[in-house]
């Protein structure tokens, strides 16, 4: 009776789809050096350039350059020192650097995330000036 039970336990298993299948429409999935497949997320880096702007072109002049950091996923320079605030992926000195994922940064800007709770709960970290923290998250947060 019991090995029964597990012989219809394995026909069950081989009759559910892979996760990996389910979750294919998703995901973009590209091989690294190694050959390995890495898990993409669909949300880039690049994606945000457009969120970013949109919210700082509502706001008065940030007044400092404050650099995005995603990890792996690379990262945002923000030079908000001239009228109109330059965004790109260059790299450069910032009075700030806030560092979190790319996932986290998404919620903040969709306002699913509140930007002092990630902070603190470790999902965002700042490095240098936290009054240009402070008023980004005005900005970013609303």
């Amino acid at each position: 009776m019991r090995h029964e039970r597990a012989i219809d336990a394995i026909r069950l298993s081989s009759m559910v789809p892979n996760i990996v299948d389910l979750w294919k429409p998703f995901i973009e999935f590209s091989p690294d050096i190694w050959g390995k497949i890495l898990y993409n997320p669909c949300m880039t880096v690049e994606k945000l350039i457009p969120a970013i702007l949109d919210k700082l072109s509502l706001a008065p002049p940030v007044g400092a350059k404050v650099k995005f950091d995603f990890g792996d996923d690379g990262f945002l320079f923000l030079d908000g020192t001239g009228d109109k605030p330059e965004l790109g992926t260059e790299d450069g000195e910032a009075e700030t650097t806030l560092a979190c994922s790319v996932d986290t940064f998404q919620a903040i800007l969709d306002g699913t995330q509140d930007p002092t709770m990630a902070y603190m709960t470790g999902k965002l970290k700042v490095q240098g000036s936290m009054g240009y923290a402070l008023k980004l998250n005005g900005i970013l947060g609303d």
